[in-house]
């Protein structure tokens, strides 16, 4: 599945911009400057919203799903998760499907042999430490069925 590119603008404190958070080394030569974005690319610069902000064609910024926080991390490995109430993360079910579909199907360290995504690789994508688990199931449910 392709997903299109995303409208970026920068929005830091310096007086212009080269990504070199990605590898892309991407020019933005203001602030407020905006660059049309591969999706993937727009998922890492997003991890940073007081540099980088998702925009609409009118430059309005978008409010949504990639631009995500988590204010109590959860476990990436293998264990048990947590029995802690339900609210306490600000990652959404669809935050992770968004850092799903950013992920890449062919590299081993985003995805299982049998096809799932792994926990660290999402974790790695949203920016946080620690994801809780179930967070991801019921993300890859939706998407995989």
């Amino acid at each position: 599945m392709k997903f299109d590119d995303k409208l970026i603008m920068y929005v830091g404190k310096k007086p212009e911009k080269r990504d070199t958070v990605t590898g892309s080394n991407m020019y933005w030569p203001g602030n407020g400057s905006v660059l049309s974005v591969e999706h993937t690319t727009a998922l890492q610069l997003l991890r940073h919203p007081d540099v980088w902000v998702e925009v609409d064609k009118d430059g309005n910024p978008v409010q949504g799903k990639l631009q995500v926080k988590a204010s109590k991390p959860k476990q990436v490995d293998n264990q048990e998760p947590d029995n802690e109430e339900p609210g306490e993360s600000e990652v959404t079910v669809d935050a992770v499907k968004e850092a799903i579909f950013g992920l890449d199907r062919e590299n081993p360290e985003h995805f299982t042999d049998g096809g799932k995504p792994k926990l660290k690789a999402v974790a790695e994508a949203l920016g946080v430490d620690e994801l809780d688990v179930k967070l991801v199931n019921a993300a890859w449910k939706e998407i995989d069925g």
